[in-house]
């Protein structure tokens, strides 16, 4: 993949644009902060969870196309949307009310998808909903998702703090489930 330039970042990592040589296709990368990956054991639950989401397919959920490590740091490669994020594209928009819950009907039809497969998203915001050039939400970075059977690994607590679930704040990994992501539809509606 060759870097084209930074496209973001968050409190888990560095976005840039690629181009994929192989398909000649743009990619974005996610590449986790170095502090981010501190173990073996994270790096290996991050390239597992992110492995889980490669598998969904949905027209609302950002494809997941590769799983890397290169040097040690792990990155995910994925689908390119171009547009922008849903708290950036709502702040310009004048939105009804019916043009708001066929957003949200999007993404909560795209959540049942990810849930009927077992993978929780654990950090849905506003700003991992993409809006597409034709204005239809597109959920990106389920490098938080938890595949709901792994209840016996540790649970590190991260997430977005506004829009985290009580179990999630807790740590409680046992009470995490599609309720955590429902939870978060319910605040960003808020």
């Amino acid at each position: 993949y060759a870097i084209r330039r930074r496209l973001g970042s968050g409190g888990f990592g560095i976005v840039y644009l690629a181009h994929d040589p192989q398909l000649d296709r743009l990619v974005a990368i996610k590449v986790p902060k170095v502090q981010s990956m501190g173990s073996a054991e994270l790096v290996e639950s991050f390239l597992r969870e992110a492995s889980a989401a490669a598998k969904l397919s949905h027209p609302a959920l950002v494809s997941v196309y590769d799983v890397q490590v290169e040097s040690g740091r792990p990155f995910i490669v994925y689908e390119y949307v171009r547009g922008e994020n849903l708290a950036s594209w709502a702040a310009r928009q004048q939105l009804s009310f019916q043009q708001i819950v066929r957003l949200f009907v999007s993404v909560a039809d795209a959540l049942r998808h990810a849930h009927g497969q077992g993978v929780v998203h654990c950090d849905l915001k506003l700003a991992n909903i993409l809006i597409d050039s034709d204005s239809n939400p597109r959920i990106t970075d389920f490098g938080l998702a938890l595949r709901e059977h792994a209840i016996d690994r540790e649970y590190l607590v991260s997430g977005t703090p506004i829009t985290m679930a009580p179990e999630q704040i807790r740590g409680e990994l046992h009470h995490v489930d599609a309720r955590t992501d429902i939870w978060a539809i319910g605040v960003m509606l808020y």
